[in-house]
């Protein structure tokens, strides 16, 4: 399988999020047990090739690593500007473990890995967080897909009585959820004082204190700190409508496990190619349109244009 690199990006510095898969994504590296990764003969060959990198190249950084049955996640570093670009790096550590491979097997012919790598460059401190922290829950995150796979898988052309007609509604998570007796819409508004705002945030978690499900699009400061504080609350329930489409949705840390808990459903009324960025502040709107109709049970409405 084929990569594209970004063109004009200069790959001998940087920060980055590379996978890459085994072929044909055999699960032969490890075996996920409890939510914690246990290493086949082949993984630990994997985990001996990654460690060489830095012991070779000492201008490159080895942050998270993590070696799931049928790939393999990393965040490289360069510490300094590389003689040799990540694509050199990453084929050499291939090249290496692939024979440590058909030595350990036998097999001359075995092929180890897909022939590319996937990669996604980090441009901030938050956006490699963010890479760190996929990475960190991968393993658990695996766990909870393979026990609750319905949770996790798309639902396309999602029909409900709540749900506003003649949208073609994609969702993850629980879909019970749009039966709960009580749905509050979140909505607050940018353009208010800050005890107001904080008053609003009080009210909110108040309510799902209480029971309520809150739904909405927690885009502005103070429904992201609703959605925050929604965390610190055992056995919330939310129900979070995206303003872009869920081909690119992928849930990861606190994300995975509220949906493998039945506590989360992410819904779309719009297209898979949506793009998440930039955010779309007019579907932002539309979103909480729908939140008021959702939670009004109001489905034979429709949003304002």
């Amino acid at each position: 399988m084929h990569y594209a690199r970004m063109i004009g990006h200069d790959y001998h510095g940087g920060y980055y999020f590379i996978t890459i898969n085994t072929a044909p994504r055999r699960n032969c590296l490890s075996q996920i047990i409890d939510g914690k990764v246990v290493l086949t003969p082949l993984g630990e060959i994997v985990v001996k090739a990654y460690l060489k990198m830095a012991a070779d190249s000492p201008e490159i950084d080895l942050r998270v690593c993590a070696i799931m049955p049928d790939h393999f996640h990393a965040i490289i570093v360069f510490r300094r500007r590389s003689e040799h670009p990540l694509g050199w790096h990453v084929r050499r550590f291939k090249a290496r473990a692939t024979k440590a491979a058909r030595d350990l097997t036998g097999d001359a012919q075995l092929g180890l890995f897909e022939g590319n790598f996937h990669d996604f460059i980090s441009f901030s401190s938050d956006r490699l967080d963010n890479y760190t922290q996929y990475v960190k829950s991968n393993p658990i995150r695996w766990q909870w897909k393979h026990d609750h796979p319905d949770f996790f898988r798309k639902h396309f052309a999602l029909q409900h009585p709540r749900l506003p007609r003649g949208i073609f509604w994609t969702a993850i998570g629980d879909r019970s959820l749009l039966d709960v007796p009580q749905l509050v819409p979140v909505i607050v508004h940018r353009r208010i004082t800050e005890a107001e705002r904080k008053a609003e945030v009080a009210r909110y978690l108040d309510l799902a204190r209480s029971g309520a499900t809150l739904i909405g699009g927690f885009i502005s400061p103070g429904e992201k700190e609703v959605a925050k504080g929604v965390l610190e609350i055992p056995g919330a329930k939310v129900i979070c409508l995206l303003p872009s489409g869920l081909k690119g949705y992928k849930p990861h840390g606190v994300a995975v496990k509220r949906l493998a808990e039945s506590l989360t459903l992410v819904l779309s009324g719009f297209p898979e190619s949506v793009p998440a960025t930039p955010i779309n502040y007019e579907n932002c709107h539309l979103n909480n349109d729908w939140a008021r109709l959702i939670a009004g049970a109001g489905g034979d409405k429709s949003p304002r244009s």
